[in-house]
């Protein structure tokens, strides 16, 4: 009702609301089994006169069963539903976090997202929120909460796109490369005073070398422990691009990342100690 009346709704009015959504959904998606909601979408969503967000039609949800390839009814709004939904693999929290990229993108803009994309504060979040792959997209519903909660009280990025398009987005990426770094992600002070020590910490081994060859085995030593350190951080969504790691098997996920760190452990170490 609110969106057929105003057609478009404010970004920072929009978060809001896909904030509470995800607290709402993070009570049935953390249960034992957990509950996948499968049919997100505006019609689906009602806010009360104190501006409270409710979800509502749990009818065609359904709990999640280890081991399973597949659904077995396919249910779904079209346009809302995620490609498993339509069969190809079974759905879970992540079907739920397609549709809400999906609905992002309808609220702030208006139109689905093959008509018109967000561009936006939302943007980035809603690309990755409505990944064809469901391992690219944000892995539970308190990743997406996180990010939202980044860009919400980050007032900053809605003043520089409101006041010039063009340097706002060269602005607008600066800022999301420092959200990128691991530490800094999620905004909070205290992860960002230990990242920055880690940081430190890693570039003093640097600053003590007193010889060429103790310069060398620092400098590769450094090299291991922030390679390791932006792999097992998942620095630029590594995770969804490397094989074996963006598997969806737990068994082939491990023996992925046993395999990244021997390559880096091998690679790092033979140039530094291969003399």
């Amino acid at each position: 009702e609110i969106l057929e009346k105003e057609n478009e709704l404010n970004e920072d009015r929009v978060i809001k609301y896909m904030i509470e959504l995800c607290e709402a959904l993070e009570k049935v998606h953390n249960l034992t089994p957990y509950i996948i909601h499968r049919d997100i979408k505006p019609a689906n969503i009602i806010i009360s006169n104190d501006e409270v967000l409710k979800l509502i039609d749990f009818d065609i949800s359904r709990i999640y069963k280890q081991g399973e390839n597949m659904d077995t009814t396919l249910l779904g709004t079209k346009g809302y539903a995620s490609p498993e939904q339509f069969g190809f693999e079974q759905t879970d929290c992540r079907s739920d976090i397609y549709a809400i990229g999906v609905m992002m993108n309808v609220l702030s803009t208006g139109k689905h997202i093959k008509e018109k994309e967000n561009e936006g504060k939302l943007k980035y979040i809603i690309k990755k929120c409505t990944k064809i792959s469901a391992s690219e997209r944000y892995q539970n519903i308190e990743e997406l909460k996180s990010d939202l909660e980044s860009v919400y009280k980050n007032k900053s990025k809605k003043i520089i796109i409101d006041k010039n398009k063009e340097q706002g987005k060269e602005k607008l990426k600066s800022k999301y490369l420092i959200d990128k770094i691991p530490g800094f992600r999620s905004g909070k002070k205290l992860n960002m005073v230990i990242a920055t020590l880690w940081y430190l910490f890693l570039i003093m081994g640097l600053i003590v070398s007193n010889s060429p060859k103790m310069l060398l085995e620092n400098g590769c030593t450094m090299l291991i422990l922030l390679a390791l350190f932006l792999l097992y951080t998942n620095f630029l969504d590594i995770k969804s691009k490397l094989p074996m790691i963006r598997s969806d098997n737990e068994v082939i996920k491990i023996i992925g990342y046993f395999i990244y760190s021997f390559i880096i452990f091998m690679g790092f170490g033979s140039i530094a100690f291969g003399n």
